[in-house]
C-alpha cells in the first residue's frame, strides 16, 4: 500500500514524531538500550547511517526486531517515510 508521501521528508517535522511515538522510552539519551540513543537529530542520523533503524523496524533476519517485547511493529507507512527520509540524504 502507497503512503502517497509526496512532501520533503524532514526530521523536525516526520521522523521526531515517530521516533518519539514508538522508540524514544527506550532509547534516549539516559537509556540507550542496545546502546542505541535516538533522542535528538545528530544520534539519530547516526544510527540510521550505521544501517541499523530500517533493518529493526521492518524486522529484517539478521537484525533486532523493534519495537521488543509486546509492542507492535510500527506502521508500514511510518516505516515508508522513514525509508524516504533515508534516501533524500536525512535532512533536518
Amino acid at each position: 500500500a502507497s503512503c502517497n508521501i509526496t512532501e520533503t521528508i524532514l526530521y523536525n517535522t516526520h521522523i521526531k514524531r515517530i521516533l518519539f511515538n514508538h522508540c524514544i522510552t527506550c532509547h534516549n539519551n539516559n537509556n540507550r538500550l542496545g546502546s542505541i540513543s535516538l533522542e535528538g537529530y545528530d544520534h539519530t542520523k547516526q544510527v540510521m547511517a550505521a544501517g541499523r533503524l530500517l533493518g529493526a523496524i521492518r524486522h529484517t533476519p539478521g537484525f533486532s526486531p523493534m519495537p521488543q517485547g509486546n509492542g507492535p511493529k510500527l506502521d508500514n507507512c511510518d516505516i515508508q517515510v522513514i525509508q524516504k527520509w533515508m534516501d533524500s540524504g536525512m535532512p533536518e
